[in-house]
């Protein structure tokens, strides 16, 4: 699935789950306020990797071979 996401996007920033978008090397480009709290992000894990905030096998098992993720592209609006 592909979806195209905006950064102020009002209604992507309240949803309550946790939203992290990445690029193709796994870095962190953008995430919800559900994401900061839940992951505890500050400004400086911006390209970051993904794989530096969730340390777990399965989690970087998934990122290897992700077949139920969400491809979204982000756009400034």
């Amino acid at each position: 699935m592909s979806v195209d996401l905006h950064y102020n996007n009002p209604l992507i920033a309240s949803l309550s789950d946790a939203i992290v978008c990445l690029d193709q090397d796994f870095l962190i480009k953008w995430w919800n306020p559900a994401a900061r709290k839940l992951l505890r992000l500050k400004s400086q894990h911006k390209h970051q990797a993904i794989t530096g905030i969730i340390n777990n096998t399965d989690f970087t098992e998934f990122l290897k071979d992700p077949k139920d993720s969400v491809q979204c592209t982000l756009k400034n609006q």
